[in-house]
């Protein structure tokens, strides 16, 4: 997950460019981005994970720097975009903090499996309080063939939430917010048709 006060240095090399950032958020957090430059008046547009513009600022912050305020409504992969207003160039610094504090992580496990056959799957259990948010990634490694898909089952063993390419790519992406009740709730990966290989998954719990 991006973290409370992280500096990221980029260029934008001509007029019209941009430099992009990719930034793990959670929903139900607040952020606000800003970016300076000596060289250029600056512009931030951020996307959802959908690919969607849910914010845009040119100059929120001082001079010609632009402060981005927004509040998460969807967990995952969100894509700031720094660009220069007409035709400015050169460095900047982006800067996330989130004013409200970042949500907090309770407890998080990763680990690198595999799904050898085209039919197999691998469970994980996740003991959970009510009101508590689940969020699960699984990540093709480097040379896999595999197209992950999550599936996540609540304590009586009902399916209450599925996913196949939500993350980057072909890769899985699945939150849980506010789960119903206490228990333990089970997240299966299994492959989408007969691909196969390594994954690395992450299993996040957020306090509620």
């Amino acid at each position: 997950m991006s973290e409370d006060g992280e500096v990221i240095p980029g260029t934008v090399p001509g007029p019209d460019d941009v430099d992009s950032i990719t930034l793990e958020l959670l929903a139900g957090e607040r952020i606000q981005l800003s970016a300076e430059s000596d060289d250029f008046d600056t512009i931030i547009t951020l996307f959802d994970p959908d690919g969607n513009e849910v914010a845009r600022d040119d100059d929120g912050g001082d001079g010609f720097n632009s402060l981005l305020d927004y509040s998460v409504e969807a967990t995952g992969q969100h894509v700031a975009e720094v660009s220069s207003f007409l035709d400015g160039t050169g460095d900047f610094t982006l800067t996330l903090t989130f004013p409200d504090g970042a949500l907090n992580v309770d407890d998080e496990f990763t680990e690198v499996n595999a799904i050898t056959s085209g039919d197999g799957v691998v469970s994980y259990d996740s003991d959970l309080l009510a009101g508590e948010q689940i969020i699960v990634t699984v990540d093709a490694t480097a040379g896999s063939d595999l197209d992950p898909r999550i599936t996540i089952f609540d304590p009586s063993g009902n399916e209450i939430g599925t996913d196949d390419d939500g993350g980057d790519g072909f890769n899985s992406l699945l939150s849980i917010e506010d789960v119903p009740e206490s228990g333990t709730y089970v997240t299966e990966v299994d492959s989408f048709g007969t691909t196969t290989g390594e994954f690395e998954i992450t299993i996040s719990i957020i306090a509620n």
